[in-house]
């Protein structure tokens, strides 16, 4: 699904404007995207926690021409479903995911 297909979606079960809807996801999305960038977490009880991760540095080679590469340390946002959540989407496994957890 895209953005766009959910805010039609959200527009026409709530009756409101495509306008209206679209305006608030991406006043949510920007919100989300600035807290992580300074480094904070945002928790949505139920569903999940986006935040920020930082990966390290690391040493490639092109297998093509032999040549090493070293990619420098990034950032990047990671997001991780709560319990209910994974319950939600794959109710067979939340037990194997949280002996994974622990």
């Amino acid at each position: 699904m895209t953005k766009e297909q959910l805010c039609k979606k959200i527009a026409r079960e709530m009756g409101l404007t495509d306008i209206h809807v679209m305006t608030i996801i991406n006043a949510i999305l920007e919100e989300i995207t600035s807290e992580v960038i300074e480094g904070e977490a945002v928790t949505f009880r139920g569903f999940g926690t986006f935040s920020q991760k930082k990966l390290a540095s690391r040493k490639t080679h092109n297998p093509a021409t032999g040549e090493s590469q070293t990619y420098p340390e990034r950032k990047t946002m990671k997001f991780v479903p709560t319990p209910a959540m994974r319950k939600r989407i794959d109710p067979e496994n939340l037990n194997a995911e949280m002996r994974k957890l622990k």
